[in-house]
């Protein structure tokens, strides 16, 4: 059964599924210039992975999330939000959410955001996300390269 997700009525929150990989597809190749295959999201529902879907009551994705973990460390590797349900606090309270649930296990969550992503960096800003460094021309795009912003936050002291 899934976990009613409680910030939004009508949402639920649960592990992404190999049937839920063609909706996940489709939501990647809205969402990124150089969208993942669905061959990688199949290869990171592993155990070492942390994959989260959100759906809606009639089946459609709203979001996914994918973390991995290594040793005492997270890694935030993909999420999006579909466009109907964005601005709608879906992905402030799934990071918060897995945050909490990595923090038993894992010190520090990293991830990379195009440098010129500014709400998703001032979203990881709010949620206590530091910039530790910049990674030069590390996205494709259409006018050509753009820089990745590496952030960090502390979860825990394991």
């Amino acid at each position: 059964m899934p976990e009613r997700a409680p910030w939004l009525p009508g949402l639920s929150l649960r592990p992404m599924r190999v049937a839920d990989l063609p909706q996940v597809s489709a939501l990647e190749a809205q969402s990124q210039f150089t969208p993942w295959s669905e061959q990688v999201f199949l290869d990171c529902l592993r155990d070492d992975y942390l994959c989260q879907v959100v759906m809606a009551d009639d089946e459609t994705l709203a979001a996914f999330m994918v973390i991995s973990r290594v040793l005492d460390e997270a890694h935030l590797l993909n999420i999006a939000v579909a466009t109907d349900w964005q601005r709608r606090g879906i992905a402030r309270t799934l990071l918060a959410d897995m945050m909490t649930a990595l923090a038993p296990d894992s010190r520090y969550l990293f991830l990379e955001v195009r440098a010129g992503n500014a709400p998703a960096r001032a979203l990881y800003e709010q949620l206590g996300f530091s910039v530790t460094g910049v990674r030069r021309g590390y996205y494709r795009c259409a006018a050509g390269r753009e820089d990745a912003v590496l952030m960090m936050r502390p979860l825990s002291p394991c």
